[in-house]
């Protein structure tokens, strides 16, 4: 195989380049995506995880709205936060611990909109709520994008 290098032929240490030396990282974040030295996106989903969940917390202040309001309001919010780049970083075979902690964070927000018990199941609030399963929502992202 030309070009490709196994594990143990990976450079280690600093690299210098013009006298400069560069440290090996072990993730590098371009565009706002993080990519790790085995493209596991775990970092990534973390970072989404975290920005989505702070976006949501402050959305909670926010009173006096009908249902259809708030979700919108969450549709402008939260979920392109949580979508961002998924085209790249989302594997719909692979990704089943992704999914169950994005779902987390699609699951507040719903029980919110809906003035729900915190026991209702996540189907119930999406349907309620008419807002598409976070699995389906990223395979309709990938399948746009192509």
């Amino acid at each position: 195989m030309r070009g490709r290098r196994r594990k143990s032929e990976q450079p280690q240490g600093p690299v210098v380049i013009d006298g400069k030396t560069v440290e090996p990282s072990p993730t590098a974040k371009v565009l706002g995506v993080i990519f790790d030295h085995e493209l596991r996106w775990k970092e990534q989903v973390q970072q989404a995880i975290k920005r989505a969940t702070k976006v949501a917390i402050a959305l909670t202040g926010l009173r006096h709205l009908r249902p259809e309001q708030m979700r919108q309001i969450y549709q402008a919010c939260v979920r392109p936060v949580v979508d961002y780049a998924s085209t790249v970083w989302h594997d719909p075979l692979r990704d089943k611990t992704h999914l169950r902690h994005l779902n987390t964070v699609q699951r507040a927000p719903l029980i919110r909109i809906l003035s729900a018990f915190r026991t209702v199941a996540t189907a119930t609030l999406e349907a309620e709520a008419h807002v598409l399963p976070t699995h389906l929502r990223l395979r309709r992202r990938a399948q746009y994008s192509t």
